[in-house]
């Protein structure tokens, strides 16, 4: 290796060295509070604007900004069945009809006496009986007698999911047996909260996007209905974030299937902190590898502008001086 390469390999380390030696850190907390923002979606509560004024620009030396989310205490007001999923759409000897499952937190035993009240009242004369089965935890629907049969339609409605069905299926009497439903009744209700903002946009990515979107984390349901959801961000995990300058802040919470949680009119709070890192003042950044090319040539050139001192260097033959930390990259 050259005694001008190493030079050249030198320079460029100790750069990069200096400049990462150099790096500094600012961060800033910002607490929000769901009542002190503009509601965009009504009691729901789960998407709300805070008008803030200039809460963080990049400057010229900024190198990028980060998002980690400090805390959460979301308040457990939200329903098992609610008005995002509470909708049966069927027919009855070809007659359509709507059922709509009152909010509220249900087991399987209440829900199913919801149901069979309003079907009896659905304005057909006719009645059904909803049932579960204690080993398969699975739905089955038997109308009363075999004069009609009952199709649910997996499209128009939105109680899916809570009912097992998973395609458009007709149910008839079947001797008193009935039709069971294809997967197992689930009324767990929302499992994960995911936090997303446009104003602090991040790299992140969810399966439901398959890619880049405003999400900036998610937290999971650890608490019991009308109890508080508690999360702190212990290891502070930091998100990147790819806005330049953030002015008004937008917080949106959606549940796992990406609808908009419902929390029927209770406050919130979350706690972020956003870091700014920022070379220091008397670093001068490389623009690229231009930059250092040239700012090596012009050391080089400087020192061996003089011929003699050149023959004189040669002639002595002495260990160009180098840090000793760096001192393994010349080494033979």
């Amino acid at each position: 290796m050259s005694k001008r390469h190493n030079i050249f390999v030198l320079l460029f380390l100790k750069s990069i060295y200096i400049m990462n030696s150099e790096i500094v850190s600012k961060s800033k907390i910002i607490s929000l509070h769901s009542i002190d923002g503009e509601k965009q979606n009504g009691d729901f509560n789960s998407n709300i604007l805070f008008n803030f004024v200039d809460v963080i620009k990049r400057h010229s030396n900024t190198l990028y900004l980060t998002i980690a989310i400090q805390s959460v205490e979301i308040p457990y007001s939200f329903y098992n069945v609610s008005t995002n999923y509470n909708t049966i759409y069927y027919s009855v000897g070809g007659a359509f009809y709507t059922m709509t499952i009152p909010e509220g937190n249900y087991t399987a035993k209440t829900f199913i006496t919801e149901f069979n009240s309003q079907f009896a009242l659905g304005g057909h004369n006719k009645t059904a009986t909803l049932s579960i089965s204690k080993s398969t935890g699975k739905f089955t629907l038997t109308p009363s007698d075999d004069t009609f049969s009952i199709i649910i339609y997996y499209e128009q409605t939105t109680a899916t999911r809570i009912l097992g069905l998973n395609e458009n299926t007709t149910f008839n009497y079947n001797g008193g047996v009935g039709n069971t439903f294809s997967y197992p009744a689930n009324l767990l209700g929302t499992q994960k909260i995911k936090i997303f903002s446009n104003a602090l946009s991040c790299d992140n990515i969810s399966s439901f996007h398959l890619g880049s979107n405003d999400l900036i984390d998610v937290v999971s349901v650890n608490a019991s209905p009308f109890e508080l959801i508690n999360y702190s961000n212990t290891n502070i995990k930091e998100s990147h974030m790819t806005a330049n300058n953030v002015q008004q802040i937008d917080i949106v919470l959606k549940d796992e299937y990406n609808n908009e949680i419902d929390f029927n009119g209770i406050d919130w709070s979350i706690s972020l902190v956003i870091t700014e890192y920022l070379l220091g003042e008397n670093i001068r950044p490389f623009g690229d590898f231009d930059d250092i090319f040239l700012h090596t040539k012009k050391m080089m050139l400087q020192k061996y502008q003089n011929p003699l001192d050149q023959k004189k260097e040669k002639k002595k033959d002495e260990p160009f001086l180098i840090d000793k930390t760096l001192q393994f990259l010349t080494d033979s």
